[in-house]
């Protein structure tokens, strides 16, 4: 998808931290339950610098809900895997 079509809720980024290919984060979010779903997507392909770098955009679903509870979660996706595939988009 287009960088630009995707909806995004808000969240707050509370902390990040690359661990070798894994990219853990912890975010916090409103909602009426805790169970909302977070993508990570890259946007365009790695760049050619050392280290790899990438333009990564994590989008938040708040699924609709417009409660006041707050939530936070910790978030973990595989990144680097092999130069060339779309390793950003799968979640663990």
């Amino acid at each position: 998808e287009p960088a630009d079509s995707l909806v995004m809720a808000p969240y707050s980024l509370l902390g990040i931290e690359l661990d070798r290919d894994l990219l853990r984060m912890r975010v916090g979010y409103s909602g009426c339950q805790p169970e909302h779903p977070f993508t990570l997507y890259m946007v365009g392909g790695f760049m050619e610098s050392f280290p790899v770098q990438a333009n990564l955009m994590l989008v938040h679903d708040d699924l609709n809900e417009f409660c006041d509870a707050w939530f936070e979660k910790e978030l973990a996706f595989l990144v680097l895997g092999d130069k060339g595939t779309d390793a950003a988009k799968h979640a663990l």
